[in-house]
């Protein structure tokens, strides 16, 4: 996602969660239970395949039973 990225003074001020590395990309975690929102570069996104890069820090319940995704 990005504003204003054809004009002159468009500005990339996000780092990508998993490398650090410049980006304005902003995704969406592939991990159905998780789904939380973040910064990645494409090369991480092929990485970490479209899930969290530091791993899904959302727990979930499940049949009653705590479990980390």
């Amino acid at each position: 996602m990005g504003f204003n990225i054809d004009s002159p003074d468009h500005k990339i001020v996000g780092k990508c969660e998993g490398c650090g590395v410049s980006t304005d990309q902003y995704v969406n975690c592939d991990n159905n239970f998780c789904h939380r929102h973040f910064i990645e570069c494409p090369d991480c996104i092929v990485k970490f395949e479209g899930k969290c890069p530091m791993g899904c820090r959302v727990m979930h319940t499940r049949r009653g039973k705590l479990s980390v995704s």
